[in-house]
């Protein structure tokens, strides 16, 4: 079953989050969400990030990645999505530009000639990129033991995800303590085609989610290649008046 686009946001709130690999704090992530807006006939909403390296990670390699993602706010999907990417000494532009299911993506590695790329999903399936997915999870209200999937466009590549709802457990984490939904998750790369790209394993994650009215994405975990990662919410902040 996949999993329903919803644009589950506040206009004007702003996120932090802590990261680190193998127990070791080496970047961060802010995330800011503007007031919705009107685009080519659409009611949309803007979103951007950026994500990089910090302290003695950033001294031996810098890697920033800035995104704007622009979200048709009644569908839930993305429409437009823009990054700037930085690792090491190699940088690309990454344009995309979503349809019912589709994109159509522009890569530009500095020094490079462009390319393009396509994908293309079942007609029931949506296409997300990782803004407008968080915005779905924090809309998403299952029952326990409930499953669904997702598919994410991250850069230029493909991934499907696999949840599974386990339900509300207590949750202590650097923001306090939460009533908060566990969500347990496998990604898999996808070749164009949508088999399983042998070249990657399967990456196991598991989310937490506060189970109040905020509906923060508190904590995410996972195990890559290089050993468990763990993203930790450290900041929210709501404007006043909302």
């Amino acid at each position: 079953m996949p999993l329903a686009p919803a644009a589950f946001f506040v206009p004007g709130e702003s996120m932090r989050w802590k990261l680190s690999l193998r127990g070791i704090v080496g970047g961060e992530a802010r995330m800011a969400i503007g007031e919705p807006g009107v685009l080519d006939g659409k009611k949309v909403v803007i979103s951007k990030s950026r994500t990089e390296t910090v302290g003695l990670v950033a001294a031996i390699k810098k890697v920033q990645d800035d995104v704007i993602t622009h979200i048709d706010v009644m569908s839930g999907t993305p429409v437009y999505h823009h990054a700037d990417v930085v690792f090491g000494d190699r940088q690309a532009v990454i344009e995309t530009h979503f349809g019912a299911g589709r994109a159509a993506i522009n890569y530009q590695r500095s020094g490079r000639s462009a390319r393009s790329y396509r994908m293309q999903l079942p007609a029931e399936d949506a296409l997300f990129e990782a803004h407008s997915v968080l915005m779905a999870l924090r809309a998403w209200q299952p029952a326990p033991g409930q499953r669904v999937h997702f598919y994410v466009a991250a850069g230029r590549r493909l991934w499907r995800n696999d949840l599974l709802a386990v339900g509300v457990e207590d949750i202590k984490t650097a923001m306090g303590e939460f009533k908060a939904l566990r969500i347990d998750g496998v990604a898999r790369r996808k070749r164009r085609n949508l088999t399983d790209d042998p070249r990657k394993k399967p990456r196991p994650f598991t989310i937490w989610i506060s189970a109040d009215r905020e509906r923060r994405p508190l904590l995410v975990t996972g195990r890559v290649e290089l050993g468990e990662v763990r993203a930790e919410l450290v900041e929210h902040n709501v404007p006043t008046n909302r």
